[in-house]
């Protein structure tokens, strides 16, 4: 488990620290994947993800209550059609 929490933290898929392990068991939100999932194709896989000007976060019924820090990280889950 710490080895692949370090990779995440080195490739920018989390922020917090391993030291901090309040969070390390704890269950992802949506935003939360579609952060990990952007940040592995960008940082790791080193791709560019498109942008598609089909996908808006108004195609989420609870679009307003999407932490901002992780939006667009949804959206290019959603250009990838994968949300």
């Amino acid at each position: 488990m710490q080895t692949a929490y370090q990779f995440a933290y080195e490739n920018k898929m989390t922020r917090n620290t391993l030291e901090n392990k309040q969070t390390l068991y704890a269950p992802l939100t949506r935003e939360e994947l579609a952060k990990i999932m952007s940040s592995y194709i960008k940082n790791v896989d080193k791709k560019v993800i498109p942008q598609n000007k089909a996908c808006t976060l108004e195609k989420y019924q609870d679009y307003r209550s999407i932490n901002r820090t992780y939006r667009l990280s949804v959206l290019e889950m959603c250009n990838l059609g994968l949300m």
